[in-house]
This record gives structure tokens, sequence and C-alpha cells, in this order.
């Protein structure tokens, strides 16, 4: 539940669309269930939480922190026991797309600000969700945080 998580997160929302977080830093966690996400706190990683939080019966598994070695092991347990689920990783370069993608990963690259937004849309898209409404959303948040950055950069300046 870091910045790209609640980017997706909110896209999700926004389109009404139903999920589960899983955190494993406490104080991010701590955050972002007093912010009012459903969030669970545990290691993604840990099958026995994804049994869980039912993760037979997802469409789709969202990871936003880059651990290829964990992603490589995991992969042929989550290909056998959940070959339905559609697995996207936020990643920071186009090498390290393509190792995920070799795994069978929807690897998205970082290029937005804010950060997120390219995952949250491939995730929207993939949920059915039309071009022209995730486009909207897009803007609207790029909006909110130059909103946001305005009022920080006149108190920095002085104004």
């Amino acid at each position: 539940m870091g910045e790209i998580g609640r980017r997706v997160a909110d896209a999700m929302e926004a389109h009404g669309i139903a999920y589960s977080a899983v955190e494993m830093d406490h104080e991010r966690f701590i955050r972002a269930n007093a912010d009012g996400y459903p969030v669970a706190f545990g290691d993604a990683a840990d099958l026995r939480l994804m049994e869980t939080l039912e993760i037979a019966q997802r469409r789709m598994i969202v990871v936003t922190i880059v651990r290829y070695e964990i992603s490589r092991d995991l992969t042929p347990i989550l290909q056998q026991r959940y070959s339905h689920l559609m697995r996207f990783i936020a990643v920071e370069n186009d090498e390290d797309r393509k190792r995920f993608e070799a795994l069978g990963m929807r690897a998205v690259v970082n290029r937005s600000h804010p950060r997120g937004l390219d995952l949250a849309a491939a995730v929207l898209r993939a949920h059915g969700v039309g071009a022209h409404k995730i486009l909207a959303w897009m803007r609207r948040q790029q909006e909110e945080v130059l909103a946001g950055a305005a009022p920080a950069k006149l108190a920095r300046e002085g104004v």
C-alpha cells in the first residue's frame, strides 16, 4: 500500500471493482487501514495467506514490489494452483519487464506521473473498463497531484 499500490486501489474503487490488498510493512499497513483501505497484514508470498484471501476466486493479483527471485520461485506453484490468475507487476525498466514477462506476468513499466497510473490503467483494462473512462480517471489523478503540488511549491518559495 505504497504509492503505486494505493494508486491501483484508488482506480479499483473509482470504478466499483472490489479488491483486497496485502501489505507486509507494518507502518504502511497501519496507515492504509486508517485511511479505509481493505488491507491485510502479511507477505503475499505466503501461500497460506493467499488461501485465506480466497485467491482461487480472484481474477488477478497485482504486485507492486519487485522481487524477481520470489516471483520466479512462486510462478510454477501459482500456475499449477491458479492457472486462471492474471499476474500484474509494476517494474522500473524494460529489462525487468522482459524478465517478468518471461515468467508469464504482465509487467508494466512505471513511466507515468503520478507513479502507478500505467499499472492502474492496465488493471482497469483487464477488468473491462473502457478506454475513455480510464483516460478520464488518469487525468483527474494527474490534476489532483498538480493541484497539490502548486501550494507546496508556493510555500517553498515563500509566497
